[in-house]
Protein backbone atom coordinates (compact mmCIF):
# COMPACT_ATOMS: atom_id res chain seq x y z
CA UNK A 1 0.00 0.00 0.00
CA UNK A 2 1.00 3.24 -1.11
CA UNK A 3 2.49 5.85 1.47
CA UNK A 4 -0.06 8.80 2.67
CA UNK A 5 0.68 12.08 1.10
CA UNK A 6 0.38 15.39 2.38
CA UNK A 7 -2.55 17.53 1.79
CA UNK A 8 -2.65 21.22 1.42
CA UNK A 9 -4.94 23.22 3.08
CA UNK A 10 -5.87 26.95 1.71
CA UNK A 11 -7.48 29.74 2.46
CA UNK A 12 -7.47 33.49 1.71
CA UNK A 13 -7.32 36.58 3.97
CA UNK A 14 -7.11 39.98 2.43
CA UNK A 15 -3.79 40.39 0.30
CA UNK A 16 -2.63 37.48 2.25
CA UNK A 17 -2.87 33.32 1.16
CA UNK A 18 -2.63 30.96 4.18
CA UNK A 19 -1.56 27.38 3.83
CA UNK A 20 -1.04 24.43 5.75
CA UNK A 21 0.47 21.24 4.96
CA UNK A 22 -0.66 18.43 7.20
CA UNK A 23 2.18 15.33 8.13
CA UNK A 24 0.03 11.98 6.95
CA UNK A 25 1.99 10.49 9.29
CA UNK A 26 1.22 11.97 12.45
CA UNK A 27 -1.89 13.36 13.55
CA UNK A 28 -2.38 17.14 14.41
CA UNK A 29 0.78 17.93 12.95
CA UNK A 30 1.96 19.85 10.58
CA UNK A 31 4.83 20.18 8.12
CA UNK A 32 4.47 23.80 7.22
CA UNK A 33 2.45 26.77 8.31
CA UNK A 34 3.12 29.40 5.92
CA UNK A 35 1.80 33.15 4.26
CA UNK A 36 2.50 34.43 1.25
CA UNK A 37 1.60 38.06 0.77
CA UNK A 38 0.41 39.60 -2.56
CA UNK A 39 0.04 43.43 -3.78
CA UNK A 40 -3.93 42.71 -4.45
CA UNK A 41 -6.59 41.43 -2.78
CA UNK A 42 -6.71 37.54 -4.06
CA UNK A 43 -10.67 36.61 -3.68
CA UNK A 44 -10.91 39.84 -5.80
CA UNK A 45 -8.65 38.79 -8.32
CA UNK A 46 -10.87 35.32 -8.94
CA UNK A 47 -14.04 37.16 -8.65
CA UNK A 48 -12.48 39.21 -11.29
CA UNK A 49 -11.50 36.22 -13.56
CA UNK A 50 -8.11 38.55 -13.64
CA UNK A 51 -5.47 35.89 -14.88
CA UNK A 52 -2.86 38.05 -14.79
CA UNK A 53 -2.96 38.59 -11.35
CA UNK A 54 -3.64 35.24 -9.75
CA UNK A 55 -1.27 33.32 -12.30
CA UNK A 56 1.15 33.89 -9.29
CA UNK A 57 -1.15 32.54 -6.58
CA UNK A 58 -0.86 29.68 -9.29
CA UNK A 59 2.69 29.72 -9.61
CA UNK A 60 3.14 29.94 -5.60
CA UNK A 61 1.08 27.12 -5.55
CA UNK A 62 2.74 25.08 -8.03
CA UNK A 63 5.83 25.78 -6.18
CA UNK A 64 4.20 24.20 -2.97
CA UNK A 65 3.47 21.29 -5.14
CA UNK A 66 7.12 20.64 -5.81
CA UNK A 67 8.61 20.93 -2.20
CA UNK A 68 5.80 18.47 -0.26
CA UNK A 69 4.49 16.61 -3.17
CA UNK A 70 0.52 16.85 -1.92
CA UNK A 71 -2.11 14.69 -3.29
CA UNK A 72 -4.79 16.96 -2.44
CA UNK A 73 -5.49 20.59 -2.41
CA UNK A 74 -8.62 21.55 0.50
CA UNK A 75 -9.26 25.28 -0.13
CA UNK A 76 -11.98 27.49 1.53
CA UNK A 77 -14.51 29.59 -0.41
CA UNK A 78 -15.70 32.93 -0.08
CA UNK A 79 -19.19 33.21 1.76
CA UNK A 80 -19.86 36.20 -0.94
CA UNK A 81 -19.74 34.18 -3.55
CA UNK A 82 -22.25 31.32 -2.17
CA UNK A 83 -25.96 31.24 -1.16
CA UNK A 84 -26.67 29.57 2.03
CA UNK A 85 -30.15 28.03 2.97
CA UNK A 86 -32.25 25.38 4.72
CA UNK A 87 -35.43 23.74 4.00
CA UNK A 88 -37.38 20.99 4.86
CA UNK A 89 -36.63 17.77 4.49
CA UNK A 90 -40.19 17.31 3.18
CA UNK A 91 -39.29 19.56 0.76
CA UNK A 92 -35.63 18.49 0.03
CA UNK A 93 -37.11 14.91 -0.65
CA UNK A 94 -39.59 15.53 -3.38
CA UNK A 95 -37.51 16.50 -5.99
CA UNK A 96 -40.11 18.47 -7.80
CA UNK A 97 -40.47 21.18 -5.00
CA UNK A 98 -37.04 20.85 -4.29
CA UNK A 99 -35.90 22.18 -8.04
CA UNK A 100 -38.69 25.46 -7.87
CA UNK A 101 -37.08 26.22 -4.83
CA UNK A 102 -33.72 26.30 -5.73
CA UNK A 103 -34.71 27.71 -9.03
CA UNK A 104 -36.63 30.69 -6.85
CA UNK A 105 -32.87 31.16 -4.94
CA UNK A 106 -30.68 31.46 -7.87
CA UNK A 107 -32.61 33.77 -10.49
CA UNK A 108 -30.29 36.61 -9.08
CA UNK A 109 -26.92 34.23 -10.20
CA UNK A 110 -25.21 36.02 -13.20
CA UNK A 111 -24.72 32.68 -14.70
CA UNK A 112 -25.44 29.45 -13.70
CA UNK A 113 -24.72 28.35 -10.34
CA UNK A 114 -23.27 25.19 -9.53
CA UNK A 115 -25.11 22.12 -8.05
CA UNK A 116 -25.79 22.08 -4.16
CA UNK A 117 -23.87 20.81 -1.55
CA UNK A 118 -25.87 19.49 1.14
CA UNK A 119 -25.33 19.08 4.65
CA UNK A 120 -27.38 17.48 7.83
CA UNK A 121 -27.97 19.61 10.22
CA UNK A 122 -28.76 18.99 14.15
CA UNK A 123 -32.81 19.07 13.39
CA UNK A 124 -33.41 16.32 11.30
CA UNK A 125 -36.16 17.62 9.76
CA UNK A 126 -33.87 20.24 7.42
CA UNK A 127 -31.47 20.17 5.39
CA UNK A 128 -28.81 23.19 4.28
CA UNK A 129 -27.59 23.71 0.98
CA UNK A 130 -24.44 25.58 -0.26
CA UNK A 131 -25.36 26.89 -3.98
CA UNK A 132 -21.94 28.31 -5.41
CA UNK A 133 -20.90 30.81 -8.33
CA UNK A 134 -19.89 28.55 -11.13
CA UNK A 135 -17.47 31.08 -12.84
CA UNK A 136 -16.26 31.68 -9.07
CA UNK A 137 -16.06 27.74 -8.91
CA UNK A 138 -14.21 28.06 -12.48
CA UNK A 139 -11.44 30.19 -11.71
CA UNK A 140 -10.49 28.23 -8.61
CA UNK A 141 -10.23 25.05 -10.61
CA UNK A 142 -8.02 26.90 -13.05
CA UNK A 143 -5.66 27.76 -9.95
CA UNK A 144 -5.49 24.05 -8.81
CA UNK A 145 -5.66 22.14 -12.24
CA UNK A 146 -2.10 21.07 -12.17
CA UNK A 147 -1.43 20.29 -8.50
CA UNK A 148 -3.86 17.38 -8.07
CA UNK A 149 -7.39 16.60 -6.20
CA UNK A 150 -9.06 19.50 -5.41
CA UNK A 151 -11.99 19.91 -2.44
CA UNK A 152 -14.21 23.07 -1.81
CA UNK A 153 -15.47 23.77 2.01
CA UNK A 154 -17.37 26.67 2.86
CA UNK A 155 -16.96 28.65 6.43
CA UNK A 156 -19.12 26.91 8.05
CA UNK A 157 -17.54 23.80 7.21
CA UNK A 158 -14.09 24.66 9.16
CA UNK A 159 -16.47 24.53 12.42
CA UNK A 160 -17.17 20.92 11.44
CA UNK A 161 -13.39 19.91 11.06
CA UNK A 162 -12.78 21.12 14.35
CA UNK A 163 -15.51 18.99 15.98
CA UNK A 164 -13.60 15.99 14.48
CA UNK A 165 -10.22 17.64 15.51
CA UNK A 166 -11.18 18.13 19.34
CA UNK A 167 -14.06 16.17 19.81
CA UNK A 168 -15.78 18.83 21.04
CA UNK A 169 -19.49 17.71 22.13
CA UNK A 170 -20.83 21.46 23.57
CA UNK A 171 -21.65 24.25 22.21
CA UNK A 172 -19.67 27.06 20.41
CA UNK A 173 -20.22 29.78 17.60
CA UNK A 174 -17.70 30.33 15.09
CA UNK A 175 -16.97 33.64 13.55
CA UNK A 176 -14.89 33.68 10.95
CA UNK A 177 -13.68 37.04 10.12
CA UNK A 178 -12.73 37.87 6.06
CA UNK A 179 -11.99 42.02 4.39
CA UNK A 180 -16.01 42.79 3.89
CA UNK A 181 -18.12 39.56 5.39
CA UNK A 182 -17.97 37.57 8.17
CA UNK A 183 -20.02 33.90 8.39
CA UNK A 184 -21.23 33.02 11.74
CA UNK A 185 -21.98 29.39 12.51
CA UNK A 186 -23.79 27.62 15.52
CA UNK A 187 -22.58 23.77 16.77
CA UNK A 188 -24.66 21.67 19.72
CA UNK A 189 -24.16 18.87 21.07
CA UNK A 190 -21.40 18.02 18.14
CA UNK A 191 -23.50 18.88 15.30
CA UNK A 192 -23.92 21.96 12.98
CA UNK A 193 -27.19 23.58 13.63
CA UNK A 194 -26.86 26.29 11.41
CA UNK A 195 -25.02 29.22 9.73
CA UNK A 196 -25.24 32.76 7.93
CA UNK A 197 -23.07 35.14 6.55
CA UNK A 198 -23.09 39.32 7.42
CA UNK A 199 -21.76 41.35 4.62
CA UNK A 200 -20.35 45.04 5.47
CA UNK A 201 -18.55 47.54 3.79
CA UNK A 202 -17.46 49.70 7.24
CA UNK A 203 -16.68 47.31 10.48
CA UNK A 204 -18.59 50.06 12.80
CA UNK A 205 -21.41 49.12 11.02
CA UNK A 206 -21.49 45.31 12.31
CA UNK A 207 -23.51 46.08 15.64
CA UNK A 208 -26.63 47.35 13.89
CA UNK A 209 -26.14 44.29 11.24
CA UNK A 210 -25.68 41.66 14.51
CA UNK A 211 -29.24 43.39 15.84
CA UNK A 212 -30.65 43.21 12.40
CA UNK A 213 -29.80 39.80 12.06
CA UNK A 214 -30.57 37.75 15.73
CA UNK A 215 -34.24 39.58 14.58
CA UNK A 216 -34.54 36.82 12.55
CA UNK A 217 -32.24 34.21 13.68
CA UNK A 218 -32.58 34.00 16.94
CA UNK A 219 -29.83 31.21 17.59
CA UNK A 220 -27.01 34.35 17.20
CA UNK A 221 -27.99 34.99 20.94
CA UNK A 222 -28.02 32.11 21.94
CA UNK A 223 -26.57 30.70 25.18
CA UNK A 224 -22.77 29.02 23.80
CA UNK A 225 -19.96 27.41 25.73
CA UNK A 226 -17.74 29.71 23.53
CA UNK A 227 -17.28 31.69 20.68
CA UNK A 228 -14.24 31.17 18.41
CA UNK A 229 -13.02 33.76 15.80
CA UNK A 230 -10.31 33.67 13.55
CA UNK A 231 -9.44 35.65 9.85
CA UNK A 232 -8.93 38.63 8.69
CA UNK A 233 -8.53 41.51 11.30
CA UNK A 234 -10.52 39.39 13.78
CA UNK A 235 -9.45 41.30 16.18
CA UNK A 236 -11.15 44.32 15.06
CA UNK A 237 -14.50 42.59 14.81
CA UNK A 238 -14.09 41.15 18.19
CA UNK A 239 -13.96 44.49 19.58
CA UNK A 240 -17.10 45.83 18.06
CA UNK A 241 -19.26 42.55 18.51
CA UNK A 242 -18.13 41.45 22.08
CA UNK A 243 -20.77 43.92 23.76
CA UNK A 244 -23.35 42.37 21.41
CA UNK A 245 -22.32 37.98 22.91
CA UNK A 246 -23.37 36.07 26.25
CA UNK A 247 -21.34 37.41 29.27
CA UNK A 248 -21.00 33.31 30.11
CA UNK A 249 -19.63 32.65 26.78
CA UNK A 250 -15.73 31.69 26.81
CA UNK A 251 -14.23 33.87 23.85
CA UNK A 252 -11.20 31.76 22.35
CA UNK A 253 -9.26 34.17 19.28
CA UNK A 254 -7.67 31.25 17.39
CA UNK A 255 -3.97 32.40 17.10
CA UNK A 256 -1.76 29.86 18.86
CA UNK A 257 -0.70 26.35 18.44
CA UNK A 258 -1.84 25.17 21.51
CA UNK A 259 -4.98 27.16 21.30
CA UNK A 260 -5.48 24.97 17.86
CA UNK A 261 -4.47 21.97 19.29
CA UNK A 262 -1.67 20.99 16.64
CA UNK A 263 1.89 20.93 16.32
CA UNK A 264 4.05 22.29 13.96
CA UNK A 265 8.01 22.81 13.00
CA UNK A 266 7.60 26.38 13.78
CA UNK A 267 6.28 27.41 16.95
CA UNK A 268 5.92 31.59 16.19
CA UNK A 269 5.25 33.39 13.33
CA UNK A 270 6.01 36.36 11.28
CA UNK A 271 1.40 36.63 10.48
CA UNK A 272 -1.06 36.77 12.91
CA UNK A 273 -1.71 32.74 13.05
CA UNK A 274 -5.46 33.43 13.48
CA UNK A 275 -5.93 34.07 10.14
CA UNK A 276 -4.60 30.43 9.22
CA UNK A 277 -6.85 28.46 11.50
CA UNK A 278 -9.06 27.49 8.61
CA UNK A 279 -6.53 26.43 6.13
CA UNK A 280 -5.10 24.18 8.94
CA UNK A 281 -8.27 22.64 10.03
CA UNK A 282 -8.94 21.80 6.69
CA UNK A 283 -5.17 20.38 5.98
CA UNK A 284 -5.60 17.97 8.84
CA UNK A 285 -7.78 15.32 9.06
CA UNK A 286 -9.86 13.41 6.69
CA UNK A 287 -11.58 14.78 3.49
CA UNK A 288 -15.08 14.99 4.56
CA UNK A 289 -16.30 14.87 1.26
CA UNK A 290 -15.42 11.81 0.53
Amino acid sequence: MPDAAPVLGICFSGKRLLFAVANPDTAGELLQIGCIDYSFDVHEAFVSHDSEMYSGVCDAISQLKKEYEFQEVRLLTLPEQECWTTLPQTVYNEQDDRDAYLNMLTQGFQTKPADPVWFTVSNRDYKLATIRSQSYINSLDRLTVNVGKACYYSDFEVGSRWIDHSNSTGSFLTVSCHKSVISISSFILGKLRSATYIKFDDINDLPYFWLQNAGNLSWLNGLYDQILIYGYESYQVLKVLQPFWEDSAEIVKMDTLGKMQVEAREETYSFNLEEAFPAIMLAIGKNNQD
